[in-house]
This record gives structure tokens, C-alpha cells and sequence, in this order.
């Protein structure tokens, strides 16, 4: 009977873990080629779409580091029609200067919360 108790609550242990960290909101600045900036919020490991004016339609996708949190990386994609092409990824430490994206097109990435 202890065994069960003690099952159930490290499983209620583990899902109460779990949804507390996928309700955490990524604060970024993005700086476009186009010399715009973008200011938004976006759920850990959701996908924000932005247009960038005469270059295309591209996704931004936070990703809390599970262990050090004060780190997230950032998927660029392409979105063209109905597909989603991932152009790569950057690593940013929360509240450090901007880091260009190895991408083309290339851009300045600044991760300023972790709400």
C-alpha cells in the first residue's frame, strides 16, 4: 500500500513539474535583416510567425534549457506556404547582448525574460 502512495505522488510530482514548465513565456527581441526589431512574448516551444517586409515570412521557436534555464535556444524557419523549413538555431543566455543568427537571412536575437 506505501508503495502505491509513493508511486502516485512522484507521478503527480512529476506532471505538476511538467505543466508548470510549459506555461513559461520567452520574452525576445528580434532584429530583422530589414533593420526592423520585434518585440514579443511566446510559450516555451511554441512558434511565432512575423513578416519581414520584401524578404519572406519566417518562425521563431524558444526553447528553455531544461537543466540551465538561463538559457534558451532559438529555431529560425522559413515559412513558405504551408511548410516549415528550420534554417537553424541559437543559443542565447537570458538578458546578454543580441546573437546573430547563422542563418540566411541572418538575425539579431535577444532573449530578455523568462516569465
Amino acid at each position: 500500500m506505501s508503495k502505491v502512495l509513493l508511486c502516485a505522488l512522484l507521478v503527480v510530482s512529476l506532471v505538476s513539474t511538467g505543466s508548470s514548465a510549459a506555461g513559461r513565456r520567452v520574452g525576445m527581441e528580434i532584429g530583422m535583416p530589414n533593420g526592423s526589431m520585434a518585440k514579443l512574448a511566446v510559450s516555451d516551444g511554441s512558434m511565432v510567425p512575423i513578416d519581414v517586409a520584401q524578404v519572406g515570412r519566417f518562425g521563431f521557436q524558444p526553447m528553455i534549457d531544461p537543466v540551465a534555464t538561463q538559457w534558451v535556444t532559438v529555431a529560425v524557419f522559413s515559412l513558405k506556404g504551408e511548410n516549415a523549413t528550420e534554417l537553424g538555431e541559437v543559443k542565447v543566455f537570458v538578458g546578454s547582448k543580441a546573437t546573430a543568427s547563422d542563418t540566411s537571412p541572418s538575425f539579431q536575437i535577444r532573449v530578455t525574460r523568462i516569465e
